[in-house]
């Protein structure tokens, strides 16, 4: 009887750690350069592009921006920005795809690539803000992909043409990436996309969403392969360049996984259309079928924060540990040079 207790326990124990999650920090990737060391302690700015999941409202005129809009609260970005104690320069818009020829939207204009005109036309040489930001001040990051693959017409194209359609928008992306190279930019985070199929709009409506097939995840993983593959060849081709690669979909998961640690009600239930005060937000992680709550973005941030963190403190680390091999190598070869003049008198 202690022995099928035993096997039992095991089982469970084996189960419970081959589906945990962990911190999306834990399992994100660099490619960093060995010319140009990443130092996020000197990053002042925090330039960001992307769609709703990171939009604020931003004024192009001047920059500024509204903290909190209610319901929604502080993006991920603004809590970032905080921790670090960097200037924001938020050029994300709601709805934005990466190319609207590509993946065309009828209610939402603005692209990335227009996004990254913007921010062209007020911070590169010679414009309003270029004497606010250098190449080793700043950060650029990035959150896109979830409007391309939600949006893409899966009912007339085979999975071999999405795919190709898939690695088209990271070409393109990958474009202005190297535009913001050549106007002086050297550190890059990017988020992966985060599981569409788990998202709450989609997890309660199995089966199809507007009448396409909800099984977006092939997609996101062959985007999230090709980027990785994308910024290797980058940082390969282009070595005083910095990319970061955050994994926000185990971030997420890891939080829904662990909701009840972070004072949420649910992993997969949502405040909006319930008739709720805007005081039971915080109970929340999901503000609506795809949007997080404020709660939830200054969660994702801190782990951002940390990983940032961590990425400079390793590399001095690793720093260290190579100069301590040269010195064992060094006092290795002095003690090997006296035991030969030993033997030699």
């Amino acid at each position: 009887m202690n022995n099928l207790f035993l096997i039992g326990f095991f089982i469970t124990l084996i189960i419970n750690n081959v589906y945990a999650y962990v911190e999306g920090s834990k399992v994100s990737t660099t490619y960093l350069s060995s010319t140009n060391k990443f130092k996020y302690s000197n990053i002042t700015e925090l330039v960001v592009f992307g769609d709703s999941l990171s939009a604020i409202q931003t004024n192009f005129e001047d920059m500024s921006y509204m903290r909190q809009y209610n319901p929604e609260g502080e993006r991920w970005s603004i809590h970032l920005s905080d921790l670090n104690n960097m200037t924001l320069w938020n050029y994300s818009v709601t709805g934005a795809c990466v190319d609207k020829d590509i993946v065309p939207r009828q209610y939402f204009s603005t692209t990335f690539r227009e996004e990254y005109e913007y921010f062209l036309e007020r911070m590169s040489a010679g414009r309003m803000f270029a004497n606010n930001w250098n190449g080793n001040n700043t950060l650029f990051a990035f959150w896109l992909g979830t409007n391309d693959i939600s949006n893409l017409n899966h009912t007339l194209f085979p999975q071999t043409a999405i795919n190709q359609t898939l690695e088209t928008i990271g070409d393109i992306f990958f474009t202005s990436v190297k535009g913001l190279y050549n106007t002086g930019g050297r550190n890059f985070l990017i988020f992966n996309v985060q599981s569409i199929d788990e998202t709450p709009g989609v997890y309660t409506l199995p089966g199809t969403v507007y009448g396409v097939p909800t099984n977006f995840d092939a997609d996101v993983h062959h985007f999230n392969e090709y980027i990785q593959k994308l910024s290797k060849e980058f940082t390969t081709k282009y070595t005083d360049t910095n990319i970061i690669i955050y994994n926000i979909m185990e971030e997420i998961r890891y939080i829904q996984e662990h909701y009840n640690d972070y004072g949420f009600i649910s992993s997969t239930d949502f405040w909006a259309g319930k008739n709720l005060t805007e005081e039971a937000i915080p109970n929340y992680l999901w503000l609506d079928g795809l949007h997080s709550t404020f709660k939830a973005n200054s969660i994702f941030a801190e782990d951002i924060n940390k990983y940032l963190i961590s990425i400079e403190n390793n590399d001095e680390e690793g720093n260290n540990e190579d100069k301590d091999e040269e010195e064992n190598k060094d006092e290795e070869e002095n003690n090997e040079n006296k035991d030969e003049e030993g033997n030699n008198e």
